[in-house]
């Protein structure tokens, strides 16, 4: 679309042109016409001359006058053109500088995002595997504290069974003297 609108303004500035050159020949077949009417009518005609050939010199003075002006329209028409289509290239150039900077940036965000993205996944892996690992391991730790709590009942009850069969043992094979002075 930016591309017809270019070719459009080209061709516009290629019609100016070509407008501009008719204008300038047309006032330069103008200029002539009034120098050779000049010529013809000579120092005579200076102060009261001819009325007609005087008509028409001020008719071809003013058509003269309009084509300078409008070659001077044509003229600024031109350069607005040219600047326009100056603008319109600058900008377009900008604007794929600045699409192709962004393009680039998104790429980048994109990488990261994905390289992100699997750190979130494996940090979820490893806090499932950790949650896991924590739960089986309250898991043992419970089992652990309750065969330890059935161990230590067992050692004491061993313990003191095995104090009472020492203190039966030890007063069967007393010696009879030491008997009466423990007693």
């Amino acid at each position: 679309m930016e591309l017809r609108a270019l070719r459009e303004a080209l061709t516009t500035l290629d019609e100016t042109r070509t407008a501009r050159d008719e204008q300038s020949r047309r006032s330069h077949e103008l200029d002539r016409e009034l120098q050779a009417a000049l010529a013809v009518l000579g120092p005579g005609t200076a102060v009261n001359g001819n009325g007609s050939l005087v008509q028409r010199l001020a008719k071809l003075r003013e058509r003269l006058s309009e084509d300078m002006s409008a070659r001077r329209q044509l003229i600024l028409e031109r350069d607005a053109w040219r600047s326009m289509c100056t603008f319109l290239t600058q900008t377009r150039a900008g604007v794929h500088e600045l699409l192709e900077i962004t393009e680039r940036e998104r790429d980048g965000l994109a990488a990261s995002l994905d390289v992100l993205r699997e750190r979130v996944l494996e940090l979820s892996s490893l806090h499932d595997d950790a949650s896991r690992d924590a739960t089986r391991t309250r898991s043992e730790l419970s089992e652990l504290r309750d065969t330890l709590r059935h161990w230590s009942g067992t050692v004491e009850r061993a313990l003191q069974e095995l104090a009472k069969t020492a203190g039966a043992i030890s007063r069967e094979h007393r010696p009879p003297d030491t008997a009466a002075r423990f007693d």
